[in-house]
């Protein structure tokens, strides 16, 4: 190839390119007057500039099409792999007696199988639960035995509910309560999370709430748990045509699962505001079961529950039923934090000592610490009081604090009045004083 055609094919390119990212590059060099002694030059000036041209398009390039990719990436789209969850499924299928054969999946029924949750994998049972025997014992005979026991729930009049709900105050239990259910009836636990399946593409959403439905008819016996049912679905204005037809979709498919006897998937919600909830879904949950505080004697069998298996003192277990007296109000989530906070006194007298004993050079880097004092003992009667002082119930703190900012306010705005009444009569008593002062005429 001659030197001219060289330098031709290089200008032209370098000329495209610089269309291209023009706004983005200095300014050619001029050129100069061509001579023999300055092509060489001008072919390697011209080189560098397409170069360093190609280079900067190709990270634009790269960049810009990160971009877009991202942008058009939904979280949900991200399946996890096949693999991963056919192994979860075969662990599951192998302890029942139906068939070994995993059921064929969707790309979204796939995304949903993610937080499937096997029944051995739950470690909370009826046993467990302390307290609600009655709701207990009639829940088992609703949703655990049509879902053990199928055969014996045949007829129109004897079809099992679809729907259960669950509402109580906060910590009362009932998160616990449905997956001891499911642990109970054998059925994989499914908690349907809005995040899960709302996505930003049109139809996208409606595709995984009917894949939900799916995947728990095929995993059968299985149990969709719902959290916080009033906030479900709940739309705001500039929402409400979006999530209307999703909860439409939700809703039609809840109703097909009642269609067949040979169905066996419940729907559980669990709330503290029942009287939020949509009526529509309300009213294919026609069974409610009140999750209450406990009770002086649900306290007793709660606490026994959470301390059965830790070292006690003689006295700190003739305690538990006084301390079960002692805290009124106490939801089942508060005890347990009084038994940690309790359980925790004389884990942190062991780490103060060797923290201790550390600063102050008594045990060296080289040195062990001596077998007594990595030693535990009981949990005694003041580390069970000193937990309850710790622990309040839900939300003492909070009402404690809004009183004691009442008093404060009330105090202020008496302080207030009271000043502004004192300034008043300063005021007032100045102005006579004045006026009385005009009325004496002067001595001459």
């Amino acid at each position: 190839m001659s030197l001219e055609r060289a330098s031709s094919i290089i200008d032209r390119f370098g000329v495209f390119l610089s269309s291209l990212f023009e706004p983005f590059l200095p300014e050619k060099p001029p050129p100069k007057a061509k001579n023999e002694e300055a092509d060489w030059l001008l072919i390697g000036i011209n080189l560098v500039y397409t170069l360093t041209v190609t280079t900067l398009s190709g990270y634009l390039l790269l960049y810009l099409t990160n971009r877009f990719s991202s942008l058009m990436t939904d979280p949900n789209d991200k399946a996890p792999s096949q693999g991963r969850v056919n192994a979860r499924l075969q662990k599951i299928l192998q302890k029942r007696a139906t068939s070994l054969q995993i059921p064929t999946l969707s790309h979204y029924e796939l995304i949903m199988a993610d937080e499937i949750l096997d029944p051995d994998d739950i470690d909370v049972s009826f046993a467990d639960i302390g307290g609600l025997n009655e709701t207990k014992q009639e829940i088992y005979q609703l949703a655990v035995l049509p879902l053990l026991k199928p055969e014996l729930f045949k007829g129109k009049l004897c079809q099992p509910t679809k729907g259960i709900l669950l509402f109580g105050r906060p910590g009362t239990g009932k998160t616990m309560l449905a997956k001891a259910v499911a642990k109970e009836a054998e059925a994989v636990f499914l908690p349907l999370q809005l995040s899960k399946i709302l996505s930003k593409w049109v139809g996208e959403s409606n595709k995984l709430v009917a894949a939900t439905f799916s995947l728990a008819r095929k995993l059968q016996p299985a149990i969709l748990f719902i959290d916080e049912l009033d906030t479900f679905l709940k739309a705001s204005s500039s929402e409400t045509a979006y999530l209307d037809s999703i909860k439409a979709e939700f809703l039609t498919l809840w109703d097909g699962i009642g269609t067949s006897s040979e169905n066996r998937v419940l729907v559980l919600g669990a709330t503290n505001k029942p009287q939020l909830i949509d009526t529509a879904i309300l009213r294919r949950l026609p069974r409610t079961f009140p999750v209450p505080l406990p009770d002086q004697k649900g306290r007793q069998s709660i606490l026994e529950l959470l301390l059965k298996d830790e070292p006690l003192s003689d006295s700190a277990r003739n305690y538990i039923r006084t301390l079960s007296q002692q805290t009124v109000g106490y939801s089942g989530s508060d005890l347990k934090e009084l038994c940690q906070a309790a359980a925790m006194v004389r884990v942190q007298e062991v780490t103060a000592e060797m923290s201790r004993r550390r600063v102050m050079g008594e045990v060296g880097d080289d040195e062990e610490e001596d077998e007594e004092s990595k030693t535990l003992r009981p949990i005694s009667l003041e580390d069970l009081q000193t937990g309850m002082l710790k622990v309040q119930r839900t939300g003492a703190a909070a009402e404690t604090y809004g009183r004691e900012e009442s008093g404060i306010r009330a105090e202020d705005d008496s302080l207030r009045d009271f000043a502004i009444l004192l300034r008043n009569l300063t005021r007032a008593a100045s102005q006579n004083s004045n006026d009385r002062n005009d009325d004496v005429i002067p001595v001459i």
